[in-house]
């Protein structure tokens, strides 16, 4: 039988809580987490980033516990565009707790659409990419 809930490792624009109430409607529980194994830069021609393989690197981001599957697809729905979900291993901060989460990564033909540019971004540039997001219209089918 498959759990009611599941954890969502978030690395970019996900992080920002109104974004994620505005997508799922719903609060969830978050904590500091980190992906090793991978790399997380801005996308060329975008303003938010992608998730790639990279042996030495790791990555910080979110873990949001209690995600329900309905919040779950509304995020495939927001995520469709460029990413893959898949279930990947990652620690929390600063315990070190090994847990298995939803990623989405970029998917492998748009690979080529990672720039050089490290994210996160400076603070005050990536709060205004947040704000832009957030006041978009978000439409579900």
């Amino acid at each position: 039988m498959k759990p009611l809930y599941c954890n969502v490792f978030v690395y970019g624009t996900l992080c920002n809580p109104r974004l994620l109430l505005r997508l799922t409607g719903r609060r969830v529980t978050a904590q500091p987490a980190r992906l090793q194994g991978a790399r997380c830069c801005l996308l060329k021609r975008k303003h938010y980033p992608g998730l790639g393989l990279s042996q030495s690197g790791r990555v910080e981001g979110i873990l949001y516990t209690g995600v329900s599957h309905r919040a779950l697809a509304m995020l495939d729905y927001f995520e469709r565009d460029f990413y893959i979900r898949k279930t990947t291993r990652c620690h929390t901060v600063p315990h070190g707790i090994i847990c298995s989460a939803e990623v989405y990564w970029l998917k492998k033909h748009h690979q080529n659409r990672l720039s050089r540019v490290a994210w996160p971004l400076h603070p005050v540039k990536a709060r205004g990419i947040y704000s832009r997001i957030t006041r978009c219209s978000l439409n579900f089918a």
